[in-house]
C-alpha cells in the first residue's frame, strides 16, 4: 500500500494546535505569509554553524571574549550600578547586556576575537619575516604539515583587546540627548538619564582605557599605533554619523562611514595579527584586505535586516544613511519635495533615537510611505550585489594565505553572511 500525501503546512499546524492546545502555533494564514522567515532562519543556523566550526578550530569558545571574562572583579562594580537603571529604558543597559555583560545575541556579536584567531592561524603556515615593531626584523619560517599552527599568547591578546575595543565604542554610543530625553520626565526618571549617560561615558572609557593598557603590553610600536587608530575611526564615525543623518549618502561617502564604524576594526585586527606572527609585508596586506571586506559585507548584512525589521512595524522609520536606502534613493527620479520630505523624516528620527521620543502621527504616516516607495525599488537588490563583490574580494585575498582549515571557515563566515544577505534581500522583495 503506498504511503498516505503528506498533509500540507496549514493542515498540520491545525491538527497540532487541536492536540497540544498550549502549544502556540501561528495560524494557516501566518505560515503561508511566511516562508521567508524560514529561509532567514537557515542562514541564521549556517552561521551559528560556522561560528562552532570557528570556536572548535581556536580552541577557544565565544565567550572567552565576554569582556566580563576579560576584565573581572572590575566588571562587579559596574553590573552593580547598572541595576539601578532597570526600568528607565537607557541604551546603556541594551548596551551592557548584549556587549558587556552578554546575552542571547552577544555570541553572534563577539565575532571579531574570533576572526583574529582565525587569522592567527590562517597565516601562521605563511613564511616570510617582518618589522617586529623596533626597529629589527624577524623571521619565521611556515609550520610543517605535521605541526598544528598555534596562536601565540600576543595574538590571543589582541583578539580580546579587539573585543574591548569595540564594547567600548558601543557603550559610548548609548549617551542620549538630556534636554530633549527628559523633557518629558520628572524627578527619579530624570535623575536616571543622566546617570545612564554618566555610566556610558565612564563605562566606554573604562573599556577602552583597559584596551590601551592591554596594547602596550604587546610591546610593539606598530601594533599599538594600529589599534589605537580604530578608536579614532570610531568616534570619528559617531560625529559624522549626527551629520550625515539628513538623507541618502553617495556610495562613496557611505564607504568611508562603513569603514570608519565597522571594517576599520576588522582590517587592522587582522593585520595586527599577521604582524604579531612575524609575517611579511604581502601576508599583512592581505589579512587587512581580508579584514575590510569582511567588514563591510557584515555591515550590509547588518543595515538589510534593519530595515527588513523595521519594514514589519507601523511608523517605524528606516535608515536614510543605510546602503539600501542610498541606493533605492539615488536611483530615483523623486522630486526635490519628495527628497526634502524624507530628510525631514531622517532628520526627525535620528532625533528620537537619541532622545527617545516617540515619533508624531505624521511622522509615522510619512514612515509608512516610505516603506511603501522602498518596496518598489530595487535597493535591496543593488546592496546585495555590493555585498557579492565585497565577499568576492575577502575571498580573492584569503587565497594568498596558505590553504588551512582556518583560512577555509573565514571563508565561510564570509559566504554565510552573504547568504543571510541574500535571503533578507529576497524577503523584503515579497510584496
Amino acid at each position: 500500500m503506498p504511503p498516505p500525501p503528506p498533509l500540507p503546512t496549514a493542515s498540520l499546524a491545525i491538527m497540532l494546535r487541536r492536540a497540544w492546545p498550549r502549544l502556540r502555533l501561528p495560524s494557516p494564514a501566518t505560515v503561508t505569509a511566511s516562508r521567508s522567515i524560514w529561509s532567514c532562519s537557515s542562514a541564521r543556523s549556517d552561521w551559528g554553524s560556522t561560528m562552532t566550526q570557528a570556536e572548535q578550530a581556536v580552541g577557544s569558545p565565544t565567550s572567552f571574549n565576554n569582556v566580563r571574562n576579560m576584565l573581572g572583579n572590575e566588571m562587579t562594580t559596574i553590573a552593580h550600578l547598572a541595576r539601578q537603571l532597570l526600568g528607565s529604558n537607557h541604551p546603556f543597559l541594551h548596551a551592557a547586556r548584549g556587549q558587556v555583560f552578554g546575552g542571547k545575541a552577544s555570541r553572534s556579536r563577539h565575532v571579531r576575537g574570533l576572526v583574529v584567531l582565525l587569522m592567527s592561524k590562517a597565516v601562521a603556515a605563511a613564511g616570510g619575516s617582518s618589522s617586529r615593531g623596533d626597529g629589527r626584523r624577524a623571521s619565521a619560517s611556515p609550520a610543517s604539515a605535521s605541526e598544528p599552527a598555534l596562536i601565540l599568547p600576543k595574538q590571543r591578546a589582541l583578539a580580546e583587546i579587539s573585543e574591548l575595543i569595540y564594547a567600548g565604542t558601543s557603550v559610548h554610543g548609548t549617551t542620549v540627548e538630556l534636554d530633549a530625553a527628559t523633557a518629558e520626565l520628572s524627578g527619579d526618571g530624570k535623575q536616571d538619564m543622566k546617570f545612564g549617560n554618566k555610566m556610558a561615558v565612564l563605562g566606554g572609557d573604562f573599556l577602552l582605557a583597559s584596551a590601551c593598557t592591554a596594547l602596550a603590553k604587546l610591546h610593539n610600536t606598530e601594533v599599538v599605533s594600529l589599534m589605537s587608530s580604530t578608536i579614532s575611526d570610531a568616534a570619528e564615525a559617531a560625529f559624522e554619523h549626527v551629520a550625515l543623518t539628513q538623507g541618502p549618502l553617495p556610495v562613496d561617502k557611505w564607504k568611508r562611514m562603513a569603514y570608519l564604524s565597522t571594517a576599520s576594526l576588522f582590517a587592522k585586527s587582522c593585520q595586527c595579527a599577521a604582524m604579531l606572527g612575524n609575517r611579511d609585508v604581502a601576508t599583512q596586506e592581505a589579512a587587512y584586505t581580508f579584514g575590510e571586506a569582511l567588514g563591510f559585507v557584515l555591515k550590509i548584512e547588518s543595515e538589510m535586516k534593519e530595515i527588513h525589521e523595521r519594514r514589519k512595524t507601523r511608523g517605524a522609520a528606516l535608515p536614510l544613511d543605510s546602503l539600501p536606502l542610498s541606493l533605492a534613493l539615488a536611483a530615483s527620479s523623486l522630486d526635490n519635495d519628495a527628497l526634502h520630505t524624507f530628510r525631514r523624516l531622517a532628520a526627525a528620527a535620528c532625533n528620537s533615537e537619541r532622545t527617545g521620543a516617540a515619533p508624531t502621527e505624521e511622522e509615522q504616516q510619512g514612515h509608512d510611505q516610505l516603506r511603501t516607495w522602498f518596496a518598489s525599488t530595487s535597493g535591496s537588490s543593488d546592496a546585495l550585489e555590493l555585498s557579492t563583490s565585497f565577499a568576492n574580494t575577502a575571498r580573492t585575498a584569503l587565497q594568498q594565505l596558505p590553504s588551512s582549515d582556518s583560512r577555509d571557515i573565514l571563508a565561510r563566515l564570509v559566504d554565510s553572511s552573504l547568504s543571510a544577505t541574500r535571503d533578507t534581500a529576497r524577503a523584503l522583495a515579497e510584496k
